[in-house]
């Protein structure tokens, strides 16, 4: 059994392109993703493979099972789901690297339905958010309600963040 090496790596959600380059990196060098666990990649040490690595934020209302069989088919093997996001590896060649998609308008569709992760995020986000009575009887409470609300806006301008680069991608994609 080869050993599993744990890496930590981050991404944003509009850098899946980065990420398959990183992973095919990692590749080269002979570690090879296997799973996920606790968000860190488990590698699994081996001989340098020159393996693509694809993401795709899968459709939640498709059948799993018909989902892995329909890359299968076409030659990737599934690795596992991080984040909503599904990874699949395949054998490449030197000077070319396989896409799962063909064409431009289902690689638009992707990140389309990741925009709407992030849109239906947000109203969750607001309604776990602490109630604002502004009847404040302490320093600590108030203190307490402004640390939320910074938070919540923070969170709010992250999630408007990656719309926005989403919606880049997806009109760069549409340029092509």
């Amino acid at each position: 059994m080869n050993p599993i090496i744990k890496q930590r790596q981050w991404f944003w959600a509009w850098q899946d392109d980065k990420q398959e380059a990183w992973l095919h990196e990692m590749s080269l060098k002979g570690l090879h993703l296997v799973n996920f666990q606790k968000g860190a990649y488990h590698f699994e040490q081996g001989e340098p493979r020159h393996y693509a690595y694809r993401l795709d934020y899968r459709d939640l209302t498709a059948n799993q099972q018909e989902y892995e069989q329909l890359f299968a088919d076409a030659g990737w093997k599934y690795i596992g789901s991080m984040g909503g996001w599904e990874y699949f590896r395949k054998e490449a060649a030197p000077d070319s690297m396989p896409e799962i998609y063909t064409d431009t308008e289902s690689k638009i569709q992707k990140y389309r339905r990741l925009q709407w992760f992030f849109v239906l995020l947000l109203p969750f986000l607001w309604i776990t958010f602490p109630n604002f009575d502004f009847e404040y009887t302490s320093l600590f409470r108030l203190a307490t309600h402004l640390f939320h609300l910074v938070g919540f806006c923070l969170l709010a301008a992250l999630l408007g963040c990656n719309l926005w680069k989403l919606e880049q991608r997806i009109q760069q994609l549409k340029r092509l």
